[in-house]
């Protein structure tokens, strides 16, 4: 690792890998994960990074596993992830689009803490789905306003929907 690297995790695995010949963090996409059987948990990406597809195996997005990750502005979450852990998008203020899957059960405290954004949630789900989520305090950037929930055909009634036009999240107006 090196500083220009960015976060503790690229340190970690050069020293987990020097240490054994079964290193369980691999490097994908730009991310170092921890990955043991099933479960295959993004630890950190580059901050240096403006473009990251995350490993589709991914469960869970680790904590502070985007920090300072400034120059990515959209990013879509593979739909195995279950959990995003504390601050894991901390200081990622130009993040502007995410697309979450229906898998995602828990955010953890301060995982979207960054109350100044222009961000915009595009949930695969239904308002239902997203208040079954078990969402820990201090994400107030995941309030009603920022969250649009998936419909394929133009909804009856007003409200925050979105669909795809040429594979990219469209507000319905």
């Amino acid at each position: 690792g090196s500083e220009e690297n960015g976060s503790i995790g690229y340190y970690a695995k050069d020293v987990y890998t020097s240490l054994t010949t079964n290193s369980k963090l691999v490097t994908q996409n730009d991310g170092i994960y921890y990955a043991n059987g099933s479960t295959k948990v993004l630890l950190t990406v580059k901050p240096t990074v403006a473009n990251i597809k995350i490993a589709t195996d991914c469960t869970s997005i680790g904590a502070a596993a985007f920090l300072d990750c400034m120059r990515i502005t959209e990013l879509e979450i593979p739909n195995k992830v279950a959990r995003i852990e504390t601050r894991a998008f901390d200081n990622c203020r130009n993040l502007v689009s995410l697309i979450m899957p229906t898998s995602v059960k828990f955010i953890a405290e301060e995982a979207f803490d960054f109350p100044e954004s222009e961000l915009k949630v595009y949930y695969l789900g239904s308002m239902e789905d997203w208040n079954s989520i078990n969402i820990e305090e201090r994400n107030g950037i995941l309030d009603v306003y920022a969250i649009y929930y998936y419909a394929k055909s133009q909804p009856a009634t007003a409200g925050n929907f979105w669909h795809y036009v040429d594979g990219t999240p469209t507000i319905w107006e």
